[in-house]
Formats: C-alpha cells, sequence, structure tokens
C-alpha cells in the first residue's frame, strides 16, 4: 500500500522523465524538468526508481567487437553528457561454516502503487485515442458525399451545360447549369439505369437568353444511374452524358 504522504509523478511529465532518463531529452527539455523535479515530491522518486532500471540496462549492455568496455562513469548519453552508472556489488559468497550466510539483496522492484500508477496513465492514453479514433470515424460518415460534375458531351453547337450529381438518401441530387439553349423553353432531364429503366427528374425552363439553372432530386439511387440526359417539348435529346462511377 502506497503511504498517504508518498505523492505520485506527474502524468504529463512522464513522457519528460523517460526522454531524460534515456537520454533523448534536449538540454532545455532537461533544464526545465530538473527545475521541476526540484519541487515535486513525486517526480523525484519516480526519477529515482526508473533511475535504478536504466542503471542496470545500461550496465549491462556488451561492448561493441573490438572495443574494451568502458567504465560506468565515463560512458555518455546521446548528448554526449556523463551519465553516472552505479553497478551493484556482487552478493557476498554464502557462509560454509554453518552459520546462516548473508542475505542476497532484495530484487529491484517497484511499489505496487507506481505500476498502478503507470497502468492508469497508459489506460487513460489508449482510451483517448480510441475514442478520439471512433469520433473520427463518425465524423467521417456524416459528411456528405462530393458532388461529381459531368459535362454534356451531346450538346446544341455552341452551347455549354454541365450537371452536377450527389448522393441525396435513397436519391440522386442533380444541378444543372446551360447556356445556349433555345429560349423560353421547357426541358426534361432524365437518368436510365444500366437495364434502360428511365427516371423523370423533373422540368427546367429557359430564360429569354436560353440559359437556365436549376436543382431537383431524383428517386434513383446515383450508384444506379448510368445515363443523365435531357430532351425537349418534341422529345428529342439535347444534351447527354453518362454518370461515372
Amino acid at each position: 500500500m502506497r503511504e498517504a504522504h508518498e505523492p505520485d509523478a506527474c502524468e504529463d511529465r512522464i513522457g519528460d522523465l523517460v526522454d531524460l532518463l534515456t537520454g533523448y531529452a534536449d538540454p532545455a527539455r532537461a533544464a526545465e524538468f530538473a527545475e521541476h523535479r526540484a519541487a515535486c515530491a513525486g517526480c523525484r522518486r519516480e526519477a529515482a526508481e526508473l533511475a535504478d532500471v536504466v542503471t542496470l540496462l545500461r550496465a549491462t549492455q556488451p561492448a561493441p567487437a573490438g572495443q574494451p568496455a568502458e567504465p560506468a562513469d565515463r560512458r555518455v548519453n546521446g548528448h554526449g553528457r556523463p551519465v553516472r552508472l552505479t553497478v551493484p556489488d556482487r552478493p557476498p559468497a554464502p557462509d560454509r561454516s554453518g552459520g546462516p550466510g548473508p542475505r542476497p539483496p532484495a530484487p529491484l522492484t517497484t511499489r505496487p502503487g507506481r505500476r498502478r500508477h503507470r497502468r492508469r496513465v497508459f489506460g487513460v492514453t489508449g482510451a483517448a485515442i480510441a475514442a478520439l479514433a471512433a469520433a473520427a470515424a463518425v465524423v467521417v460518415l456524416m459528411l456528405p458525399a462530393q458532388p461529381t460534375t459531368v459535362d454534356f458531351a451531346t450538346r446544341p453547337p455552341g452551347s455549354v451545360a454541365t450537371v452536377s450529381l450527389q448522393p441525396a438518401g435513397d436519391g440522386t441530387r442533380l444541378r444543372l447549369r446551360a447556356t445556349g439553349l433555345a429560349p423560353d423553353t421547357d426541358y426534361v432531364l432524365w437518368l436510365a439505369e444500366g437495364d434502360g429503366t428511365r427516371t423523370r427528374v423533373g422540368t427546367v425552363h429557359t430564360d429569354g437568353r436560353g440559359a437556365v439553372q436549376g436543382e431537383m432530386v431524383a428517386g434513383l439511387p446515383m450508384d444506379r444511374a448510368v445515363r443523365v440526359w435531357a430532351t425537349d417539348p418534341a422529345g428529342a435529346t439535347v444534351l447527354a452524358a453518362p454518370v461515372p462511377h
């Protein structure tokens, strides 16, 4: 059990502590954390415990082939600063005279409260990442699909006509823009499926200059539409284009 007077290390300082002990903290971060540690008993205790672990790991690393092992107090971290490494003394041999031998040193452990603290830190971080990922997926699913704009390949000479298609629930939203058509004329917009089934979208009316701009929704899902076209009052096809997928 953790004593009531033994505070935990600051959760937002765990990363600084690990970087410092492993030699990855830059000098400015190291100096700033040193000031914080001087005023924080929890971080001082955490640093002392983790420093023992790092010391043992560094002391047991073999020297590269062909190079003598450096003395423990001459090894340096990633920033070229000496690292003070203290290798524990070898336990003395037991007394063979029959008397009780000296007790071997206790294994290096951390307090249960520390382990629970670290599990809590990493558990909270993992839960936060999972929550953010789930929220991002929901946002992506809620975003409307981008419209697909199609230029009519079939159109009257001198005219310009486009239509944008966008899924709208179980149907398709269409926005028609055209110039250079017959003035003051009604045109019917259509969609067709792959089997030839036609769906009437609606009627648009050009102004006195032959321009038209309109928006309507068809009852045919966009993923089933393969062709879009417009007919004049006589039923002749004036505009036509395939629907890309």
